[in-house]
């Protein structure tokens, strides 16, 4: 793996989970981090405009820098997609990380960025 490839800038989201005033749970993604990556169609297309509330099931492979903090409870955005986490597999030891992702509707109930 060669770091001029990571030429993407990719947002990173941690699910988190607080109450609020009154006690009540709230669940939404909150900013982590800006990172530098490659992304990598697998399967389906982007470039077709889905019917509104769908989205076609595409999945990417993405490249990141090693960061621990990156686990199944996170998102990467990039180009105003969403992307869920289904797989890590360190690339190189503590070098690099190979994400397995898929895209997924943000505006479903629970997905919402803060």
């Amino acid at each position: 793996m060669n770091t001029n490839d990571l030429r993407k800038r990719l947002a990173i989201y941690k699910y988190d989970r607080s109450n609020n005033a009154s006690g009540t749970p709230i669940e939404s993604f909150k900013f982590y981090k800006y990172t530098w990556g490659s992304l990598r169609i697998i399967s389906g297309d982007l470039s077709q405009d889905p019917a509104p509330g769908t989205v076609p099931m595409t999945q990417v492979e993405i490249i990141i820098r090693h960061d621990p903090q990156v686990d199944y409870n996170c998102k990467v955005v990039y180009d105003n997609n969403s992307y869920r986490i289904h797989y890590i597999e360190q690339i190189v030891p503590k070098a690099f990380l190979r994400l397995r992702c898929y895209v997924y509707n943000e505006e479903q109930p629970g997905n919402r960025i803060e």
